[in-house]
């Protein structure tokens, strides 16, 4: 009887400090996504002094091709293999290694600029290495899942998500949209 109580009082520890371990590195990395999507969140200083929007890109017209997004997705690169300490592979380095594999799904800019016709959206983004741009409908009110529910985008905003296999479960993702104010 005792034997049976250490049994499955050690297997509750384990399983336990595992649970913990795992919410642990969950949280670090939504944490480094976040602080990577907030460093390569600059915005334009001269578009913004000229039109008083706060862009991500080279000219008051933001394209995919600019050099602005470029630089933007690098220092997000950059950043995020910094925050977790890892090669060219994305491999986490933690020290319980439960999370592996990890993958930028997509990056995306949304550039909310307001004129005299009222607001639009420009959607400059990279998804499966691709470049993209997508420009919204004036006045058209653009939806995002991320951050664990529907964002309406309201201003510049950086969005980015990740994935990664959670040893034991399987596939896992994080979507995290940061928002840039004037």
């Amino acid at each position: 009887m005792v034997m049976m109580i250490v049994v499955f009082m050690s297997t509750f520890i384990v399983y336990t400090y595992k649970r913990d371990m795992l919410e642990y590195e969950c949280q670090q990395l939504d944490g480094n996504l976040t602080y990577s999507l907030l460093a390569s969140a600059v915005v334009n200083t001269e578009v913004y002094a000229e039109s008083g929007n706060p862009v991500i890109a080279d000219s008051i017209e933001p394209d995919s091709g600019d050099s602005a997004f470029f630089r933007a997705y690098m220092r997000f690169i950059d950043c995020f293999r910094c925050n977790m300490s890892s090669g060219g592979d994305m491999s986490s380095e933690s020290a319980s290694g439960m999370c592996r594999d990890i993958k930028i799904v997509y990056y995306k800019i949304y550039n909310y600029i307001v004129d005299e016709e009222g607001f639009r959206i420009v959607e400059c983004g990279i998804s499966d290495g691709q470049a993209y741009t997508l420009r919204h409908a004036q006045n058209k009110h653009v939806k995002v899942q991320a951050n664990g529910g529907i964002v309406d985008i309201e201003e510049t905003s950086v969005c980015a998500e990740i994935t990664f296999n959670i040893e034991g479960i399987g596939e896992y993702s994080f979507t995290r949209l940061i928002a840039v104010t004037g």
